[in-house]
Protein backbone atom coordinates (compact mmCIF):
# COMPACT_ATOMS: atom_id res chain seq x y z
CA UNK A 1 0.00 0.00 0.00
CA UNK A 2 1.56 3.34 -0.80
CA UNK A 3 0.81 6.27 1.04
CA UNK A 4 1.79 10.28 0.29
CA UNK A 5 1.80 13.07 2.39
CA UNK A 6 1.86 16.86 2.08
CA UNK A 7 4.70 18.49 2.69
CA UNK A 8 5.76 22.35 2.78
CA UNK A 9 8.24 24.47 2.84
CA UNK A 10 8.75 26.74 5.92
CA UNK A 11 10.65 29.36 4.32
CA UNK A 12 9.03 30.09 0.78
CA UNK A 13 5.64 28.27 1.27
CA UNK A 14 6.14 25.89 -1.72
CA UNK A 15 4.14 22.53 -1.44
CA UNK A 16 3.74 19.36 -2.70
CA UNK A 17 2.07 15.62 -2.01
CA UNK A 18 4.60 13.69 -2.58
CA UNK A 19 6.03 9.99 -0.86
CA UNK A 20 9.01 10.58 2.00
CA UNK A 21 12.06 11.08 0.58
CA UNK A 22 14.52 8.35 0.03
CA UNK A 23 11.60 5.78 0.03
CA UNK A 24 10.13 3.70 -2.91
CA UNK A 25 6.46 3.89 -2.59
CA UNK A 26 4.51 0.75 -3.35
CA UNK A 27 0.93 -0.55 -4.85
CA UNK A 28 0.03 -3.94 -6.06
CA UNK A 29 2.29 -3.80 -8.54
CA UNK A 30 3.86 -0.09 -9.17
CA UNK A 31 7.09 0.89 -7.21
CA UNK A 32 7.26 4.98 -7.16
CA UNK A 33 9.87 6.78 -5.72
CA UNK A 34 9.96 10.57 -4.75
CA UNK A 35 12.26 12.32 -7.72
CA UNK A 36 13.57 16.13 -8.15
CA UNK A 37 13.40 17.35 -11.92
CA UNK A 38 15.99 18.53 -12.90
CA UNK A 39 14.25 19.73 -16.01
CA UNK A 40 10.76 21.22 -14.66
CA UNK A 41 12.07 22.05 -11.17
CA UNK A 42 9.77 19.83 -9.53
CA UNK A 43 9.51 16.96 -7.28
CA UNK A 44 7.49 14.36 -8.71
CA UNK A 45 6.29 10.60 -8.08
CA UNK A 46 8.38 8.49 -11.21
CA UNK A 47 7.40 4.96 -11.49
CA UNK A 48 10.45 2.91 -10.62
CA UNK A 49 9.76 0.02 -11.07
CA UNK A 50 7.31 -3.45 -11.09
CA UNK A 51 6.91 -5.66 -8.95
CA UNK A 52 7.19 -8.80 -11.31
CA UNK A 53 6.31 -11.61 -8.22
CA UNK A 54 2.83 -9.82 -7.61
CA UNK A 55 -0.54 -12.21 -8.35
CA UNK A 56 -1.54 -8.88 -9.97
CA UNK A 57 1.44 -8.05 -12.49
CA UNK A 58 0.46 -8.76 -15.91
CA UNK A 59 3.21 -8.50 -18.36
CA UNK A 60 1.43 -6.05 -20.70
CA UNK A 61 2.28 -4.10 -17.97
CA UNK A 62 5.73 -3.50 -19.34
CA UNK A 63 4.74 -1.83 -22.91
CA UNK A 64 2.05 1.13 -21.35
CA UNK A 65 5.25 1.72 -18.24
CA UNK A 66 7.37 4.85 -18.70
CA UNK A 67 9.63 4.32 -15.96
CA UNK A 68 11.91 7.01 -14.59
CA UNK A 69 10.08 9.80 -16.54
CA UNK A 70 8.88 13.12 -14.99
CA UNK A 71 4.53 13.04 -15.25
CA UNK A 72 4.75 16.74 -15.95
CA UNK A 73 7.77 17.22 -18.28
CA UNK A 74 8.76 14.07 -19.63
CA UNK A 75 12.25 14.79 -18.62
CA UNK A 76 15.12 12.13 -18.05
CA UNK A 77 17.30 14.40 -16.12
CA UNK A 78 15.73 13.30 -12.03
CA UNK A 79 17.38 12.83 -8.95
CA UNK A 80 16.60 11.12 -5.83
CA UNK A 81 14.33 14.00 -3.70
CA UNK A 82 16.50 14.58 -0.37
CA UNK A 83 13.70 16.37 1.73
CA UNK A 84 14.72 19.42 0.69
CA UNK A 85 12.64 22.39 -1.19
CA UNK A 86 13.68 22.41 -4.95
CA UNK A 87 12.26 26.37 -5.14
CA UNK A 88 14.66 27.38 -2.36
CA UNK A 89 17.70 24.41 -0.80
CA UNK A 90 15.60 25.03 2.50
CA UNK A 91 13.94 21.67 4.48
CA UNK A 92 10.36 20.81 3.83
CA UNK A 93 8.21 19.70 6.64
CA UNK A 94 5.25 16.64 5.85
CA UNK A 95 1.69 18.27 6.89
CA UNK A 96 -0.26 15.32 7.17
CA UNK A 97 -1.37 12.57 5.28
CA UNK A 98 -2.86 13.25 1.70
CA UNK A 99 -3.93 9.42 0.31
CA UNK A 100 -3.23 5.99 0.48
CA UNK A 101 -3.28 4.00 -2.24
CA UNK A 102 -3.32 0.65 -3.62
Amino acid sequence: MGMTYNYKCKSCGYEISSAPPNTLDRGFVSIFRAELCNDCKEVVQVLKDLDRSSVRYKPEFEEKCKFLICPRCEGTNLNKWEGKCPKCGKGMKKVNTDKIWD
